[in-house]
């Protein structure tokens, strides 16, 4: 059994897996991002995008990450997506029709 220190935060893309996952260049732009409030280029967010997706991936292989502007610019939201290949979707007209 997996004690909860153990497991609490293990699955957060925080700074070391940044680190670990990132190009140099990109981690260097997201900290400066992070800390001195730079804008942040769209390369950059795409490349944190893709990074996250394939860490999740190895999780649950059905999901996936997008990292898109809001209010003008100035924040950037991860939005996670679960794709459902099956299409055999169940619908029937209700009783009242």
């Amino acid at each position: 059994m997996i004690s909860v220190p153990d497991y609490f935060g293990s699955l957060v893309f925080d700074d070391r897996a940044m680190k670990a996952k990132l190009p140099f260049g990109v981690y260097d732009s997201l900290r400066k991002t992070i800390d001195e409030g730079a804008g942040l280029n769209t390369d950059v967010a795409n490349a944190v995008a893709d990074a996250m997706t394939d860490s999740i991936k190895k999780i649950d292989p059905t999901l996936h990450i997008t990292v898109e502007p809001f209010y003008e610019g100035n924040k950037y939201y991860a939005t996670t997506y679960q794709d459902f290949t099956d299409l055999r979707l169940v619908f029937t007209v209700p009783k009242s029709m």
